[in-house]
């Protein structure tokens, strides 16, 4: 189910445990010289602060699968199922779901439609 709602230009770890090229070209076991994709920071919204080196964003030079915990790889994997289908990861309604799970879904959100925008024609 959760592989169904995965980008196909989001990287696959059953993909990448066979093909050396696609490790290499996600940066799975080395970080990259060109950055895979640049994230508004998480801690100050896009701001600027020490966590971010004040730019307003964090550069993803490896793999995210990578460099995120089972439990971070999870709430990723349930805010594309909420973005592909609407199915919200706990019973109840939009406000019955916690906090920990909206401040997941802005960031993937936010990836996804920044990944999206690289693939519209200007």
């Amino acid at each position: 189910m959760f592989q169904a709602a995965r980008e196909p230009s989001f990287p696959s770890c059953t993909v990448c445990r066979t093909d050396l090229q696609a490790r290499e070209n996600w940066g799975c076991d080395a970080p990259l010289e060109v950055p895979l994709m640049d994230v508004e920071c998480v801690r100050c919204q896009g701001d600027g602060c020490e966590r971010c080196a004040g730019r307003g964003h964090v550069e993803i030079d490896r793999c995210p699968w990578s460099i995120v915990s089972h439990a971070d790889r999870v709430a990723v994997q349930v805010c594309l199922v909420f973005l592909e289908y609407g199915t919200l990861p706990f019973a109840g309604g939009l406000l019955d779901q916690p906090g920990a799970f909206w401040d997941a879904w802005h960031v993937v959100a936010r990836v996804r439609d920044a990944d999206r925008a690289k693939d519209v024609p200007k």
